[in-house]
C-alpha cells in the first residue's frame, strides 16, 4: 500500500496499530520519486494482536543501494509492504492499519 505525502520535512515518525491474520513480517518504506527510486526501511512484527507501532524515519536503512539517511523533502510516499523472505509466495492474508499519524519533531 502506497500513501502519498508532500514533504515529511517537519516530521520524525510515522505512528499506527496494526495487525495481521497470521505472523508476518511488514515492511514500513519511504521512496524518493529521483533516480530508480531511492527507499529507506525498517521491519516490523504483525500478528492477530493489535499492537501500537511507531518507526522513527531516522532508525530506517537504505534498500537495494547504499545511501545516507533519507532527506525527507525528497520522499513522496510511506510504503506498507509484506515482507516477501518471510511470508510465502502466494499466501493469502489480511492486515489493518489504523490510526495512522505522522509526528513531529
Amino acid at each position: 500500500m502506497a500513501v502519498p505525502v508532500s514533504s515529511l520535512a517537519s516530521f520524525d515518525r510515522v505512528s499506527f496499530t496494526a495487525k495481521a491474520d497470521h505472523p508476518l513480517r511488514m515492511a514500513i518504506q519511504l521512496r524518493a520519486p529521483h533516480g530508480a527510486g531511492d527507499r529507506w526501511a525498517r521491519s516490523v512484527y504483525l500478528d492477530e494482536t493489535p499492537r501500537p507501532i511507531t518507526v522513527y524515519f531516522n532508525e530506517m536503512v537504505s534498500v537495494g543501494s547504499e545511501g545516507a539517511a533519507p532527506r525527507l523533502t525528497d520522499v513522496d510516499s510511506l510504503l506498507f509492504v509484506i515482507d516477501s523472505v518471510n511470508t510465502t509466495l502466494g499466501t493469502n492474508g489480511q492486515v489493518w492499519i489504523d490510526d495512522l499519524v505522522l509526528g513531529g519533531k
